[in-house]
C-alpha cells in the first residue's frame, strides 16, 4: 500500500487563483490596504490612472468591505511569483452575465515592477478567468492618450478601438506640475 502525504502551503503564502509565467492572481487582502492606497495615490499612478484625487484609506477599506457584499466586481491582488510579494491590483468591474461583458481595470503599482513583461502577464489571467470562468463575450478598457504603455500592452492582446474623446480628461503632469488636455480612450476585445 502506498501512503501520500498532502502538505498544504505556509498558512502565510497567498491564496492564487490563476498562475501565470511570472505573476498570479487571488483575492484582496486587508493586510495590503496600505499598499492599494500607497499604489493609488502615488503622483505618477494617478497621472496613468487618468485620475487626479488620491485614494485615502478609508477609501480603501470602504471597498474592500464592499467585496463581502455581492456585487458586479471581481477584484484581484497581482503578486510577483519569484518572490511572493503583491505589485498591482486588477478588476473585472461592472460584469454582466446577462450581456456577458466587463470592463477590465489592471494597475501595476509597485513601480519597480513595470516594464517587466507583469502587466502582459496578468492581462492573460484575466482574459482566461472572464472568458473560460465567467463565460464573458466581450471585455472594455479605458485609458488615455498619454498612457503609451497601456495603449500598447491591450493592443497586442487583441483589443480594438471604441471610442475616443478628444481632450476629455484634463490632467496634473505625474511631476506636480502643470495641466495637459489628453484624449478619454476605450478598447474593446470580443470572443
Amino acid at each position: 500500500m502506498t501512503t501520500i502525504t498532502m502538505t498544504a502551503p505556509p498558512s502565510d503564502h497567498p491564496i492564487w487563483n490563476r498562475v501565470g509565467e511570472h505573476v498570479a492572481i487571488g483575492p484582496d487582502r486587508r493586510d495590503l490596504l496600505a499598499d492599494y492606497t500607497r499604489w493609488q495615490s502615488d503622483a505618477t499612478t494617478l497621472w496613468l490612472l487618468g485620475t487626479s484625487a488620491p485614494t485615502t484609506l478609508e477609501e480603501q477599506t470602504g471597498r474592500y468591505d464592499a467585496q463581502a457584499a455581492p456585487s458586479e466586481t471581481v477584484s484581484f491582488t497581482i503578486w510577483e511569483r519569484a518572490t511572493c510579494r503583491a505589485i498591482g491590483r486588477a478588476e473585472l468591474r461592472e460584469y454582466d452575465l446577462r450581456q456577458r461583458s466587463a470592463e477590465l481595470w489592471l494597475l501595476i503599482g509597485e513601480p519597480a515592477a513595470r516594464q517587466q513583461g507583469f502587466g502582459t502577464d496578468t492581462l492573460r489571467l484575466l482574459l482566461e478567468f472572464a472568458f473560460a470562468h465567467l463565460g464573458l463575450h466581450s471585455l472594455r478598457a479605458r485609458m488615455h492618450s498619454g498612457n503609451i504603455g497601456a495603449q500598447r500592452l491591450f493592443q497586442q492582446a487583441g483589443f480594438c478601438p471604441a471610442a475616443r474623446y478628444p481632450g476629455a480628461l484634463l490632467l496634473q503632469a505625474p511631476d506636480g506640475v502643470g495641466l495637459s488636455r489628453v484624449d478619454a480612450l476605450i478598447v474593446d476585445l470580443l470572443v
